[in-house]
């Protein structure tokens, strides 16, 4: 069995547990951040690995497509679900009180930046990822085999990681979640034209005081910006595969939008993206059905300040307020 342990520049891995848990049982509670390299110094270890990393211009979509933010809100979530007095403050019964001292959490934050190698994605770089509007598994500037190869060894190691954690918590009647976070507006791939000048053009300074005005703005969808660039939902769960076969906790969805749509955040199931084949997540809910939740917020629910182009400051009052209706849905919807 491979061991749950951090692995260098691959993975972090580590627990979280209440003040009663019991240290020889394994966690009830898994949550994977796969897009957790976010910070501008994994992506300079990264570029080591690589002779043929593009111009210095390129960190500018590693900025824009990294999951900033879903450090923070996993790390909090974690000690929130472990919290006794933290329920109760929240108005939910002893019950759950009662089960969040004995929680443990099982945490894994990927390292790996996913510009370079994307470990939510299946390892086939001749799929058609574009086409089912993702990003592909490994850079398209990466072709040396030697670097292929060393890339691939890493994303096998972080795989091989996942896969245990899972297993130990989801296998043994756990809950899993898989956590994201995404832009506030989908900008589309331009064919031919670099990824990085379509961003540009997308969120110049006037379109970003737009996106700091949301959700308030009066009828966005009239405006011609959010036109050619269309909101995303301000969180989203990710439940079903494209043929409608629903893999996810209905119970804990339904709870968790209407937790969300209490407090005044637009969520949403499947939109703008569901249990595409090519991700590995979708894999992982089909081996767990009913056991794993694909979670994905608006990175302008969690930053001080939307700004694509840098290391976000990420607000600790955003953070505790956006995952407050995973702990309240969590304890509501689910049996110890």
């Amino acid at each position: 069995m491979i061991a749950l342990q951090s692995i260098p520049d691959v993975c972090e891995v580590w627990t979280v547990a209440g003040p009663e848990a019991d240290a020889d049982a394994p966690p009830q509670v898994l949550l994977e951040m796969p897009h957790g390299a976010t910070r501008t110094r994994d992506l300079a270890t990264a570029k080591t690995w690589t002779r043929e990393y593009p111009e210095e211009r390129y960190d500018k979509f590693f900025l824009a497509n990294t999951d900033q933010g879903s450090a923070e809100y996993g790390a909090r979530l974690a000690a929130r679900l472990c919290d006794p007095a933290g329920a109760l403050a929240l108005g939910l019964p002893a019950a759950a009180a009662l089960r969040a001292a004995t929680m443990k959490v099982l945490l894994v934050r990927a390292l790996l930046p996913r510009t370079i190698v994307d470990v939510n994605r299946v390892w086939a770089p001749t799929l058609d990822f574009a086409g089912a509007n993702l990003t592909g598994v490994i850079g398209p500037f990466i072709r040396e085999p030697a670097d292929v190869a060393g890339i691939k060894a890493r994303y096998d190691a972080y795989q091989g990681v996942v896969a245990a954690a899972y297993a130990a918590v989801c296998g043994a009647g756990g809950w899993g979640f898989n956590l994201h976070t995404y832009a506030p507006v989908s900008v589309s791939m331009v064919p031919g034209e670099p990824i990085v000048e379509t961003l540009e053009r997308a969120y110049l300074p006037e379109n970003l005081e737009l996106i700091a005005r949301l959700p308030e703005l009066p009828a966005p969808e009239a405006l011609s910006f959010f036109q050619k660039n269309p909101r995303r939902p301000e969180a989203q769960l990710i439940t079903a595969t494209p043929e409608g076969l629903y893999l996810g906790d209905a119970a804990l969805a339904g709870a968790l939008v209407k937790e969300y749509a209490a407090m005044g955040v637009a969520a949403a199931e499947n939109v703008p993206f569901d249990l595409h084949p090519a991700t590995t997540s979708a894999a992982i809910c089909a081996r767990y059905p009913g056991r794993v939740m694909v979670i994905e917020l608006s990175r302008a629910r969690l930053a001080e300040r939307f700004d694509p182009f840098v290391e976000m400051t990420i607000s600790a009052a955003k953070v505790e307020a956006m995952t407050t209706p995973i702990v309240r849905a969590f304890f509501a919807a689910t049996q110890g």
